[in-house]
């Protein structure tokens, strides 16, 4: 009985591995942009500058703007 148990935790391991990426891929490959759909529900989609304002101000609030994995800065050495 405790074996069945242990072998099923282990099992839940790469399953959930497995999932995980299988969910990031699919949310990454996902066409079209959350913001600014967001964006064109809240009627602002009329108004052009403001829109885009507005998107880049809650894009920079979410930190989407940056890349996802920063990589240590190498200082130039001139």
């Amino acid at each position: 009985m405790w074996s069945y148990i242990v072998r099923r935790l282990l099992l839940m391991i790469p399953t959930l591995f497995g999932i995980t990426v299988v969910s990031f891929c699919i949310m990454q490959l996902a066409p079209g942009d959350p913001l600014l759909i967001q964006l064109g529900a809240t009627g602002l989609a009329g108004q052009t500058t403001q829109t885009r304002e507005a998107y880049l101000i809650q894009k920079r609030d979410l930190k989407l703007d940056r890349p996802p994995r920063r990589t240590a800065e190498v200082p130039c050495q001139s």
